[in-house]
């Protein structure tokens, strides 16, 4: 018997001219033992970290609505959630909630938690309402969850099975795949399973049935966690063993081992949506975006992440940009 009913649904905005891939600019990473989230730039660089009183214990992390900042705190069996200030606005509790690990947004807006302490996942409606709960035999103590909208994959760190689910909470099964011993991250992209396996020290990259595709190897991989994708697909993977992050290319190359923020048992990873033509990156599209176009009229010096002017990233600043900017103009 299916548990929820989910709200089915899609918004959309109009925007003129070439655009950029959706996932751009900063990332968050939860910082657990911080009782933080750390902000890296596009360059690795440390830029702020934020935190509240019910943040206990940070793990899972994502982007919602109008830039919200969702994380699970297992500690406080909460999801505190922070506005694109980085300001609190509210938390999300319910006795099912117990020890809340992996997040991931569903169709309509549905928030679904991993609830390691009781076995379950748990959704929440947008504004923070119960939706319902629902778990599948064998399924000890989730630690992370993905979904397309249709199917919720959900594994935990005690077990090599990856669970699926319907997007109302049946049971639709489970699978392993490529010595898996204890995934404790997993993401979807291009259609495949991205899985970090903590106990093997790798990131396993799955189709939908469990056949092995790939996978991500370094001596800097100890503790895979939690794992995103940017914009040019490249992987950030945390590495709660070592407290930094590993970047692959979308070769599955190493590219570089990112440090510092005082991360401790680092989790989840999340890149922020900005909006297109933000090149101020305040928030907003406006007059100072305008400016700064025009001053950084040319060809992108290098690191290029740090050119944030080349709005349709084709490495020159120029009339292209300066048609996103005014197409997107608050």
């Amino acid at each position: 018997m299916a548990f929820l009913s989910v709200i089915t649904g899609a918004t959309a905005s109009v925007v003129a001219g070439p655009l950029p891939p959706a996932n751009t600019g900063h990332f968050y990473v939860g910082n657990y033992q911080g009782d933080d989230v750390v902000v890296f730039d596009g360059s690795g660089a440390v830029t702020r970290h934020f935190s509240d009183p019910d943040l206990d214990g940070p793990r899972g992390i994502v982007i919602g609505p109008r830039g919200r900042i969702f994380v699970a705190a297992q500690k406080s069996d909460s999801i505190v959630v922070f506005d694109a200030d980085e300001n609190c606005v509210d938390t999300f509790t319910d006795p099912e909630l117990v020890a809340p690990t992996g997040l991931a947004f569903g169709r309509g807006g549905v928030l679904y938690a991993c609830s390691s302490g009781n076995d379950r996942i748990v959704a929440f409606a947008p504004d923070g309402t119960l939706v319902g709960s629902f778990t599948a035999r064998g399924l000890k103590k989730p630690a992370c969850i993905a979904t397309d909208g249709r199917t919720v994959f959900v594994a935990g760190a005690g077990s090599p099975w990856i669970f699926r689910f319907s997007a109302d909470g049946t049971p639709r099964g489970w699978f392993t795949g490529g010595g898996l011993v204890s995934p404790a991250g997993i993401a979807l992209a291009g259609g495949l399973l991205y899985v970090s396996d903590r106990g093997s020290g790798r990131v396993v990259v799955l189709d939908r049935d469990g056949t092995v595709q790939a996978e991500l190897s370094h001596r800097d991989l100890a503790g895979p966690r939690g794992l995103a994708f940017d914009d040019r697909r490249h992987r950030f993977v945390s590495c709660c063993f070592r407290n930094w992050i590993v970047e692959f290319d979308p070769s599955g190359r190493y590219v570089r081992t990112i440090a510092g923020g005082q991360l401790s048992f680092p989790g989840g990873v999340a890149f922020s949506s900005m909006p297109i033509g933000d090149v101020d990156d305040d928030g907003s599209v406006g007059l100072l975006d305008f400016g700064k176009l025009l001053a950084g009229w040319g060809t992108c010096p290098a690191p290029p992440e740090r050119c944030r002017a080349d709005a349709n990233r084709d490495g020159t600043v120029d009339v292209g940009d300066l048609f996103i900017v005014l197409a997107n103009w608050d």
